[in-house]
């Protein structure tokens, strides 16, 4: 693989988690790491492992603030 496509790739992931952000109440995953984003056959990034998420309910913007979603 090269610097290009995993720029690609990295670029994908970002694009991902700015659209969970921007939801209404924000989405934050919780547990991004390389084991959780998936490629699928053109290297798009697919973004996995939703067993803890969170929720800002209220405009929240504090961590302690919030609720779990998913498993523990």
């Amino acid at each position: 693989m090269n610097w290009s496509e995993r720029f690609d790739i990295i670029c994908g992931v970002a694009r991902g988690l700015c659209h969970l952000h921007g939801l209404q109440p924000p989405i934050i995953h919780g547990d991004i790491k390389a084991k959780n984003i998936l490629l699928d056959r053109t290297f798009q990034a697919k973004i996995a492992d939703f067993g803890t998420i969170f929720s800002f309910p209220n405009e929240n913007t504090h961590f302690t603030a919030t609720f779990a979603i998913g498993t523990k």
